[in-house]
């Protein structure tokens, strides 16, 4: 592995100094900032995260092992010695990583503060975590700090999937070398490091999960909560802060064709995932604002690209009809691709 490592996001979640936290009356606010890590540090987002607790309340307990120690993200079997994690074989099984996705993530513990406090303060704890992960790439990882050099992925064995042809080609995308997550595994990692609620990383499989056992043992119910079959203005009436929305991302599918294949019980293959900011969000616009781990083809409402990996971004409008194809540059990509929305509760 690459012990460089030159940033992580635990170096400010717990300081609202280096988060440039203000208040605004009893509002907490986070402009989303861009740390070292991003592909345009440079660029300014023009939203905002207005949390209802202050800061040093929702990061409650991140300045505590395990939480604060970044190089213990993974699961705890591969972390006693570097040559552990530098062997290939030990992420062999589905259940600790692959050998290029390297090791699953450690499943966090569920802090007794967590359990006194209320949902909304739960869901905002969500939103503090993924804004102090701003930036982070999008590649294909477990945890947030696996960044394995260059040399390590050439040794992998021939037969290994990918081959080094196709890690070279990811490689040009960003996909692999470099610090960050995907899109399901930048979700499952909020439940998990903020909450202590694991969800499986595979986005198909956790765009299916019906019940969720967190790390204490408590049992979750998984509700779908919204599908793609009702309007933009009722789905985002009906949404919460923390709710994930997955999304069917071939470019050959419309709006309407998803309605019929939800109508049919035969819903499309689930390709991403987003979860929702509610009224944490602000844009000026009033455009709904989600967080997720993805390319940079989505326009902020400045016109501007929103960098590639871990960023907040708009959930716009369909602008065009319901039978008409769209891809990940059209403003309304998720809202057209939308297929349901899930909500963690607790099982009484």
């Amino acid at each position: 592995m690459n012990n460089e490592i030159f940033f992580s996001f635990v170096e400010r979640l717990t300081s609202d100094e280096k988060m440039d936290v203000s208040k605004d009356g009893n509002v907490t606010v986070v402009v989303p900032k861009q740390c070292p890590l991003s592909y345009n540090p440079a660029y300014q987002s023009p939203y905002q995260l207005r949390f209802h607790f202050d800061w040093i309340d929702l990061v409650a307990g991140f300045d505590q092992p395990p939480y604060c120690y970044w190089d213990q993200e993974g699961n705890s079997n591969y972390f006693p010695n570097a040559e552990r994690w530098l062997d290939p074989a030990a992420y062999s099984n589905e259940e600790v990583g692959s050998q290029h996705w390297g090791p699953e993530p450690r499943r966090y513990p569920t802090l007794s503060l967590i359990t006194e406090k209320s949902d909304q303060w739960k869901a905002e704890r969500l939103l503090a975590v993924a804004a102090s992960m701003i930036g982070y790439g999008y590649h294909h990882h477990h945890i947030p700090e696996w960044n394995p050099s260059e040399e390590w992925y050439r040794n992998l064995p021939e037969d290994s999937y990918p081959n080094f042809e196709q890690i070279e080609q990811a490689r040009e995308l960003g996909e692999y070398v470099g610090q960050g997550v995907d899109c399901s595994d930048y979700s499952s990692w909020l439940y998990n490091y903020a909450l202590g609620i694991y969800l499986v990383t595979s986005v198909e499989k956790q765009g299916n999960m019906t019940k969720v056992l967190a790390n204490d043992g408590t049992l979750y119910s998984v509700t779908r909560v919204a599908d793609a079959t009702i309007d933009y203005e009722t789905l985002c009436s009906t949404l919460q802060i923390g709710d994930l929305l997955y999304i069917a991302g071939s470019p050959t599918l419309s709006k309407f064709a998803i309605q019929q294949d939800l109508q049919q019980n035969n819903p499309p293959l689930i390709t991403h995932v987003i979860m929702w900011l509610g009224d944490v969000g602000f844009s000026k616009q009033g455009t709904p604002l989600i967080t997720d781990s993805h390319g940079s083809e989505v326009l902020d409402e400045n016109h501007h690209l929103v960098p590639n990996g871990i960023q907040v971004r708009p959930f716009y409008k369909a602008t065009v009809p319901s039978t008409q194809t769209t891809d990940e540059s059209s403003p309304s990509w998720y809202f057209d691709h939308f297929v349901w929305a899930l909500r963690i509760l607790p099982t009484l």
